[in-house]
């Protein structure tokens, strides 16, 4: 259950980035953020996926607000 609600609010986050909406991306990646972060305190994901998965996606997000 946990994890496919983090799976789809990435693909949502994705989703907000393609549409140059990354105001509504941001405030994902919070929401994001705090999934994982429970997710791998319980193992549900490794630590290192992740720090990962939260990495790549704000890197995503940056160059996105760059262009």
């Amino acid at each position: 259950k946990k994890k496919s609600a983090i799976r789809t609010l990435e693909k949502k986050i994705r989703k907000f980035v393609e549409e140059k909406k990354t105001g509504e991306a941001r405030q994902g990646l919070v929401r994001f953020y705090t999934l994982l972060d429970r997710a791998s305190k319980t193992n549900l994901v490794h630590k290192n996926a992740a720090a990962r998965k939260k990495s790549r996606l704000t890197l995503l997000i940056q160059k996105a607000e760059k262009l």
